[in-house]
């Protein structure tokens, strides 16, 4: 118990305990999991959506924690914290621009 303390001391607080590479020196803290279901992605198709799926990693040779963005197993970005605060924030304004309402177009 108390070697298990020791050995996880320095995970920072949002790691999860489930590390990739328990060697001394490569192991990699990893966060919780996240999914967004993409249900106006080109290949939504029979019901079977694609996800958008977001985690929080950091490994040995990372300067910070860096934010993955996949799209199912297809690996789209991986962000530092102030990239995906960028994008958060412009994603956030985009949200709230299309809630302004639109006039209809010309029939």
């Amino acid at each position: 118990m108390i070697l298990a303390a020791l050995r996880h001391r320095t995970c920072p607080p949002w790691c999860i305990e489930a590390h990739t590479g328990e060697r001394p020196g490569a192991r990699i803290h990893n966060g919780w999991l996240h999914a967004i279901e993409c249900s106006r992605h080109p290949r939504c198709a029979n019901g079977e959506c694609q996800r958008l799926w977001l985690d929080l990693a950091l490994t040995p040779r990372d300067d910070g924690p860096l934010i993955h963005l996949h799209l199912d197993d297809l690996p789209v970005a991986m962000l530092t914290a102030a990239e995906a605060e960028r994008l958060g924030l412009r994603l956030i304004g985009l949200a709230a621009i299309s809630a302004v309402e639109t006039p209809p177009s010309a029939a």
